[in-house]
């Protein structure tokens, strides 16, 4: 005899008897008097006679649940822009083992936005996935040794082609314009060893600040509005960004011709890291339009203007800046107009830091002067290199320090200079313009070097664990180091198809929810009665519901798929 011991909960309970017989009692039991008594005990009938009133329980086997939402929407994505019949028509590939390149590309730049790894786990990746039933693979057909097969087609020039390709569908999809392109490049640091470097990894200016391995460094041209990148080049770590940035030019221009886009209406927006005066004589050659900020040390004399001689403007999006406009000489060319914009928030920002970084000099000059008169720090001469090498820093301008006295018997003085904190922390916050639309007015010349975040947000999520990462790069030879970096900038293309797609049905989650809300949709599948296959949604609930629905994800399960 079996029983649940309940209390206050009505059960079923089963005695069996000696014959073998099992009976079905449905019972309760509570507790009264402060004893526990049965106080139901129903008889029901024999098991098998119950058993046979009943319909038979379903037999449901080999249950699983894969990741569903946020890959099936990078796959809608993939699929709109055409990315596996582009990159299928470009690579040729001829022979018949392995999948078509197409899908290796595909999948690998979904499992960047997804789950980065490296190539030797995206076959356990996809296994996971709904992907394993859409784009399904054989054993081996994914391993790292494939991938390092398939790449090989990604040459220089079928990169080339299947960047317009993506282009085009961009602007024939998604309705993306060229007028304003986004230009910043970056570098990221490598493991790759010294004697098995190619071109691209080579020591140089390191902005993680790794200066002792190699870099490789990405430029991109991306659209202001919708954030898409139109545009790369994985070039050589130690080259200058200026001088890659002419190098560029060219092939910005065949692009656009390419896509028939009239170079007169298209503004390139760049910082001051790609400033050089050729760079600009080759835009303005190549008839196209700039915006570009300038290095304030060439400019002092804007840095020291006081605030009365600014206007206040409001930008679309409600925020308020400061704004002087003068005629400066800029890239050796005469009377170019220039726009000084301030903000005030910025500025505060600033002088955050400042003061943060004058408490760091001050507790090391108070160590210092801790240690006066003791040891080496008992010569005058060794105390005044010191203090030279910690005033040195920026922040050290700020600081007065005098140290007197003979050798043994030195004494040391710290005092904030007033003035020089005040002028140093006036001239933050200011950015300096130049640009050849002179039809603009100054917020419109602010706005489009604002946008310039965007594509500055794309590299910062490229170095970042939990997005589309594109290190560590497990690739030492410059053509398989071209292929993958590839791969990242379209995976970037997808997770911004995909927010423009919710856009277009009037979803606007946070563009960094995005993942988390769809990733929550998974797809249930197994077995019912040994015969009939089943797939269900689950998690379709609250804004996970919404976002699958106005994608149409639930449309990509077969006639059986229902949700739960």
């Amino acid at each position: 005899m079996c029983s649940l011991h309940s209390y206050h909960m009505v059960y079923l309970e089963h005695r069996k008897r000696k014959d073998g017989t099992v009976y079905v009692y449905l019972c309760r039991k509570q507790r009264v008097a402060g004893k526990v008594k049965r106080t139901l005990n129903l008889y029901l009938g024999r098991e098998d006679q119950i058993t046979q009133s009943f319909p038979a329980m379903p037999k449901i086997s080999d249950l699983k649940t894969v990741s569903f939402g946020y890959v099936a929407a990078l796959w809608q994505a993939a699929e709109r822009l055409g990315l596996r019949e582009l990159v299928n028509k470009y690579t040729r590939k001829s022979r018949a083992q392995g999948l078509p390149v197409g899908d290796y590309v595909t999948l690998a730049a979904i499992n960047r936005v997804d789950e980065p790894c490296s190539k030797a786990g995206i076959q356990e990746w996809h296994a996971r996935t709904w992907l394993a039933t859409k784009l399904p693979a054989e054993a081996g057909e994914l391993s790292s040794q494939a991938y390092w097969n398939h790449l090989s087609y990604l040459t220089d020039d079928a990169i080339a082609k299947i960047e317009e390709g993506l282009d085009s569908a961009i602007m024939r999809e998604f309705h993306a314009s060229l007028e304003f392109l986004l230009y910043d490049a970056t570098n990221f640091h490598t493991f790759i060893q010294t004697e098995s470097r190619g071109d691209l990894p080579k020591r140089g200016k390191a902005k993680s600040g790794r200066r002792d391995l190699n870099l490789v460094a990405l430029s991109l041209a991306v659209t202001r509005k919708e954030g898409f990148p139109v545009l790369h080049h994985a070039y050589a770590g130690n080259t200058h960004d200026s001088k890659h940035f002419k190098a560029v030019i060219p092939t910005l221009l065949a692009r656009c011709v390419a896509l028939k886009q009239a170079c007169e209406g298209v503004t390139v927006v760049f910082d001051k890291g790609n400033n050089s005066p050729g760079n600009v004589a080759a835009l303005r050659k190549d008839k196209f339009h700039y915006v570009a900020s300038l290095r304030p040390t060439s400019y002092e004399h804007l840095l020291d203007l006081p605030e009365s001689e600014f206007e206040r403007i409001t930008l679309r999006n409600g925020k308020e800046v400061l704004v002087h406009e003068s005629r400066e000489e800029a890239f050796e060319l005469a009377d170019q107009r220039v726009v000084v914009a301030k903000d005030k928030r910025s500025e505060l920002r600033s002088k955050y830091k400042l003061m943060g970084r004058l408490a760091y000099i001050t507790r090391e000059l108070a160590e210092l002067r801790g240690k006066l008169n003791q040891g080496v720090w008992a010569h005058g001469a060794r105390v005044d290199a010191k203090v030279a090498k910690i005033l040195k820093r920026r922040a050290g301008a700020c600081l007065v320090v005098a140290v007197t006295g003979e050798d043994a018997e030195l004494s040391m003085t710290v005092e904030l200079d007033g003035e020089q904190f005040a002028s140093m922390a006036d001239r933050y916050g200011r950015t300096i313009l130049t640009t050849d639309h002179e039809e603009w007015t100054a917020a419109e010349v602010v706005e489009a070097y604002r946008g310039q975040h965007v594509v500055e947000k794309d590299f910062k999520e490229m170095k970042c664990a939990d997005s589309v990462r594109a290190t560590p790069m497990y690739h030492w030879t410059d053509q398989k180091i071209k292929a993958h970096l590839f791969l990242c900038v379209i995976a970037f293309l997808l997770k911004v198809a995909v927010r423009e797609m919710l856009e277009e049905k009037g979803q606007q989650p946070r563009p960094s929810k995005i993942k988390s809300i769809l990733g929550q949709v998974r797809l249930v599948t197994g077995t019912l009665n040994d015969a009939k296959e089943f797939s269900q949604l689950s998690n379709m609930k609250g804004e996970s519901e919404v976002l699958a629905t106005a994608l149409g994800l639930p449309a990509l399960l077969d006639e059986n798929g229902t949700l739960l």
